[in-house]
């Protein structure tokens, strides 16, 4: 008599299929929106090579908000590259925390800039663009940077963690 080899190998090759796509994830589907933030700025403080700078922000686009903005500028010795950190606080109590490098070789000033963490509703924010610093000749430094907001999907893990932590 002989045994057929066919119903053993198909349990095989279900139980391999089962196991290696129950440890996959699904793909995040992160919905990017296009926006401008724009924050006139004035020197608030800072000696060479750490200044501040404090200004009114707006966020334009397809996410709207609204509030202040602090920026710490580190530049290097011949003023041209700038190395800024912000942190942004909206009218509603919520903070994020932007990275920003500049060059200042030429005029109008370029650069890049990456969100990098923020608290409340802005606890998953990310996002980056392009930065833009035009001369307006009003007295305050404009900073206009350009690019995408998305929110990242934090995952199961966290929220089972967060689900058991006792500072909730």
């Amino acid at each position: 008599m002989k045994k057929s080899k066919f119903f053993p190998t198909t349990i095989v090759l279900l139980l391999i299929v089962f196991f290696t796509t129950s440890w996959v994830s699904p793909k995040q589907d992160h919905k990017s929106r296009e926006v401008t933030i724009s924050v006139p700025f004035s020197f608030t403080g800072g000696t060479f090579p750490t200044f501040v700078y404090t200004g009114p922000f707006t966020i334009s686009g397809e996410f709207k908000a609204s509030g202040t903005a602090v920026m710490m500028a580190t530049v290097n010795a011949a003023f041209t590259v700038y190395d800024c950190m912000w942190t942004l606080t909206d009218d509603h109590g919520g903070t994020f925390t932007l990275h920003e490098l500049c060059q200042a070789a030429t005029m109008p000033f370029t650069g890049r800039w990456e969100i990098l963490g923020g608290t409340g509703r802005y606890t998953n924010l990310r996002g980056n663009g392009t930065a833009l610093m035009p001369d307006k000749g009003d007295g305050f430094s404009w900073e206009v940077l350009t690019g995408v907001l998305y929110i990242q999907d934090r995952g199961k893990h966290s929220d089972d963690h967060n689900k058991n932590s006792d500072d909730n």
